[in-house]
């Protein structure tokens, strides 16, 4: 489900960059020729999927994306895999995003008390090594973002692709016809506005008249839309 996660994430963030009119895009590193890249699971890409690099050459959005059935399983995170992961911004499911920030200020909360007390008897040193948790957690916690699957959207996809995928083409058809209605209620409104105005102006219309024109007229835009 972790690798559905993935595909599934790049795909939905794309398709709505797309009907948002956003020239953001995502790719899996596995296909731009990073195959199995030990930090990202994707990053950002130019319109021809080749990655884009800051000025040290360094890939831009690099991405990892967790994908956990045990809140507890992400404190790997702020521990063992915290050096492995530094450079990258970590997804997660938005279902488990807040129960892992959560879980993680308890910890810290824990951590800061351990620092006071061992400070308050003199020890500073071992203060320091949790005052170094401290920044590591808070660190991490500034780099992990709300992935667009959830646990349940992936486990979906793993068993069920087929159904998982027919699902995200209706999502989007009607995310990218909202967003078409939007554009034609706007430009259809406008074209109404200049068209009963000028009526008016004209003296072929009364402004009561138009008024009600231009709101007909719009309300079809939508509907056709």
């Amino acid at each position: 489900s972790g690798f559905t996660a993935e595909v599934k994430n790049v795909a939905r963030t794309n398709a709505e960059n797309i009907i948002n009119f956003d020239s953001t895009r995502i790719s899996r590193t596995d296909n731009v020729g990073l195959v199995n890249h030990p930090q990202f699971d994707y990053i950002l890409v130019d319109k021809n999927n080749n990655p884009l690099l800051d000025a040290e050459g360094h890939y831009i959005g690099g991405t990892q994306q967790k994908n956990f059935s045990k809140v507890d399983n992400y404190n790997k995170l702020i521990n063992k895999d915290y050096e492995h992961y530094k450079s990258a911004n970590i997804a997660v499911p938005p279902n488990q995003y807040d129960e892992i920030i959560s879980n993680w200020d308890n910890i810290i909360a824990g951590y800061k008390k351990q620092s006071e007390y061992l400070r308050s008897n003199g020890n500073v040193k071992q203060a320091e090594i949790f005052d170094k948790k401290i920044k590591e957690i808070q660190d991490v916690k500034s780099r992990t973002i709300k992935s667009k699957v959830t646990t349940d959207d992936a486990m979906e996809a793993r068993k069920s692709p087929l159904t998982s995928t027919v699902k995200d083409i209706s999502r989007v058809a009607h995310k990218a016809g909202i967003q078409s209605m939007k554009n034609a209620t706007v430009i259809g409104g406008s074209i109404s506005v200049i068209k009963n105005f000028s009526g008016v102006v004209n003296g072929d219309k009364e402004i009561d008249e138009a008024l009600e024109d231009v709101a007909v007229d719009t309300g079809k835009s939508a509907v056709v839309s």
